[in-house]
């Protein structure tokens, strides 16, 4: 038996120092440009490596992931892309079978993914696969972004992918979704990282070229203008924020019969743009525009919230809840307090835990502007709520009255 086992080691030893230099070979046949050689020696490399791979030196794995990696992009174009994509799809089944034993090559995988991407790109009728690509490369990449936040500004090339490839397949639901955490994931760039912000930008800017491609009277485009404003105002890009606030206010106001939301969601979708784009004219001086556009979008804020309390009170907690986390504390008070009073309208029937976020989030944007008694009256009708007690009808009035007066 021990003679067995010793047998057994030794065989693993010598195929670890074969897989070794098949590895070692495929990488210097691919320095001088003999690629049919590394192809052949790569080819046996992971046959191989399948074998022992989870027991080899992660560094071998790694160097031949990047060889396979830089193969693939040196054959890619005609005549062979077909040759480029079997390569780079070769690689990725490998490294998918090491990440299942060994983390470390996550990264790796991530970037074989990309390569893969980019093949499919060039592949007709693979839409489908590379779709899946870019939804695996977002799925690792949120994944090592949670453990490292170094790489969090690497996520945002593979969200912007994905919007891209929801939007060419009309999965604008699938877009919008990667659109919202990409909004998020900027909004974190901006407080660590002056230049992955403006990188970040770029996804807001594809997202409303590709919604031009979409018919004008799209509420796509509108909105997705609208996000945009929003954004460049965060990195202090006022003018170009003005500029897609304008573009966004027109296109709401343009005959609605086109656009494919009700009259209510285009209100809605106006004054907010309206709201966006007011906080880039004041900051650029336009005081007398910014008024005008800050009086209509909370006008049409207000009517709705007459009209449609259950509508509005989420949609105002979601807004003002953005623009506290961005440090616009004077819009986001405005628009929470519409919130509490769209709740309050709503009666028994108001869903409790949202409306007591609502005056939380009130109170605390209060507090951040020092407007300490206004506070105090907020957190206690919130106490009275925590204790299970209804507040009462003199207290409602006071904490309305106080959110009225605060509203431009």
């Amino acid at each position: 038996r021990r003679e067995d086992s010793l047998r057994v080691y030794q065989e693993s030893l010598d195929r670890a120092e074969l897989y070794s230099s098949l590895v070692n070979v495929t990488v210097d046949a691919f320095n001088i440009g003999r690629n049919d050689d590394a192809k052949a020696t790569a080819g046996e490399a992971i046959q191989l490596g399948f074998k022992i791979g989870l027991d080899s030196d992660p560094a071998t794995g790694k160097t031949l992931m990047s060889a396979l990696k830089k193969l693939s992009a040196r054959l890619l174009g005609p005549p062979d892309n077909q040759e480029a994509l079997h390569i780079i799809e070769e690689a990725v089944s490998f490294c998918r079978h090491l990440v299942k034993a060994k983390t470390v090559f996550t990264e790796d995988l991530v970037e074989l993914l990309d390569q893969l991407y980019v093949c499919l790109l060039g592949c007709t009728g693979r839409w489908s696969d590379t779709l899946c690509t870019a939804e695996e490369a977002v799925v690792l990449r949120r994944k090592l972004a949670e453990t490292n936040p170094d790489l969090v500004k690497n996520f945002m090339p593979s969200l912007r992918n994905l919007i891209a490839d929801f939007r060419l397949c009309g999965n604008y639901e699938g877009a919008l979704r990667a659109y919202g955490e990409a909004v998020k994931l900027r909004q974190m760039l901006a407080e660590r990282d002056t230049q992955a912000t403006e990188d970040a930008l770029l996804v807001e800017k594809e997202v409303v070229e590709l919604n031009r491609t979409r018919a004008a009277q799209d509420e796509g485009l509108a909105a997705s203008l609208s996000n945009l404003t929003f954004a460049l105002g965060i990195v202090g890009q006022h003018e170009d924020a003005v500029r897609a606030g304008e573009e966004s206010v027109h296109l709401y106001r343009q005959d609605h019969q086109g656009l494919a939301v009700t009259e209510e969601a285009r209100k809605f979708g106006l004054a907010l743009a309206l709201q966006n784009m007011a906080r880039s004219l004041r900051a650029t001086a336009r005081e007398d525009d910014a008024s005008h556009a800050y009086e209509e979008s909370f006008k049409l804020y207000r009517e709705l919230a007459e009209i449609r309390p259950e509508l509005m009170a989420p949609k105002c907690l979601a807004v003002a809840l953005d623009l506290h986390d961005v440090g616009f504390n004077e819009d986001a008070l405005s628009v929470s307090i519409l919130s509490v009073e769209s709740f309050r309208k709503l009666g028994p029937v108001a869903d409790t835990a949202s409306f007591l976020k609502a005056l939380k989030v009130t109170a605390k944007i209060l507090r951040g502007l020092k407007r300490e008694d206004e506070a105090e009256k907020i957190e206690a009708e919130i106490t009275e709520l925590e204790a299970g007690e209804s507040p009462s009808k003199q207290a409602n009035g006071d904490a309305v009255e106080v959110a009225s007066s605060t509203v431009v």
